[in-house]
Order: structure tokens, then C-alpha cells, then sequence
């Protein structure tokens, strides 16, 4: 058995082992450790140790993302353009929509959630990207400078013992 099918069914057994100085740290739990386990990783420890050491070295072949300068026209990618040319289409359509709702019990902080949401945004320049149309009707990415979002709210609280109709 190789190093990798040991700590597969090792995990697949609930056992952690992980790499903590150069010692084997075994995280179980009780029993779960038999003495054929304790032999095979007694025999294996070395191979181990060494499979660990090189998981936690970065990649030297690991690439970094250049960034892009946003003085030019940015083309955007073969999906985005996928979904541009449908929209082009069929103005409007909400196919690619994924409408949500979500129940809050409690209390809800506006203002923080407002906060967190504008944060989302700011990190992820994805989420700013609008589409324009060059004079040669070609489209190009554009993005939005992040601002304060205002978050759309309703207030649909029913006081208790209130009279209301029910819509049949």
C-alpha cells in the first residue's frame, strides 16, 4: 500500500494524521487506532513524514495571476460573451437569475449587513462588471468603482392580535 492509499483509508477511518515539527501528530477516535493501523504507519512513518513536508511546500510551478492594467479595453471571456449574445437575444430575460429569499428570526442589523454585502463587493471586481459595446459593436468589460450599497428593505412585521383580511 502507498503512502497516499494509507492516509486515504486512514481518513476514511476518521484518523487525522498530520506533520507538527517533523513528528507524526495522529488525531482518532478511541479504539480507532488497532494495532495493524499502529504497524502500518510504524513501517510507513518515514514515507509519511516526507509525503506531508512536500504537501506543505508551495508548488514551484504555482503561477500568479497577472494583473491587467484597466487603461484598455478588457474582451471579455467566452462565457460572459455566451451571455451577452443571449441577452442581446432576448433583452431582459431573467433565465440566468437565481432569485433567493431568506427567513430572518430576530433581530436584523441593516446597517451591518449593508456593510458586509458592500465589502462582497468591493473585494470581487467580478461582481462590478458591466458590459459596453465599442463603435464596432464588440462587447468590453467595464467596472464599476465600489460604493456604499443600500440594501432594499421591506418591513413586513404583522403585530400581534392585528386585524387583517386573509385572501382566499
Amino acid at each position: 500500500m502507498n503512502v497516499l492509499d494509507l492516509l486515504s483509508s486512514l481518513r476514511k477511518a476518521n484518523i487525522q494524521i498530520s506533520l507538527v515539527d517533523d513528528k507524526l501528530k495522529i488525531k482518532a477516535p478511541k479504539g480507532a487506532v488497532t494495532p495493524e493501523i499502529k504497524q502500518q504507519l510504524s513501517e510507513a512513518k518515514q514515507d509519511i513524514i516526507e509525503f506531508l513536508r512536500e504537501a506543505a511546500t508551495p508548488s514551484a510551478g504555482a503561477t500568479v495571476i497577472p494583473t491587467v492594467s484597466r487603461d484598455q479595453a478588457l474582451p471579455l471571456s467566452y462565457t460572459q460573451e455566451a451571455l451577452w449574445t443571449l441577452d442581446r437575444m432576448n433583452p431582459g430575460s431573467i433565465a440566468y437569475n437565481l432569485p433567493m429569499a431568506f427567513k430572518f428570526f430576530g433581530g436584523l442589523d441593516v446597517p451591518l449587513l449593508e456593510r458586509a454585502i458592500g465589502m462582497v463587493l468591493e473585494r470581487h471586481e467580478a461582481l462590478r462588471l458591466y458590459v459596453e459595446e465599442t463603435d464596432e459593436g464588440n462587447p468590453i468589460a467595464c467596472f464599476r468603482e465600489p460604493t456604499s450599497y443600500g440594501l432594499p428593505v421591506h418591513d413586513l412585521t404583522i403585530e400581534a392580535g392585528a386585524d387583517y383580511l386573509a385572501c382566499v
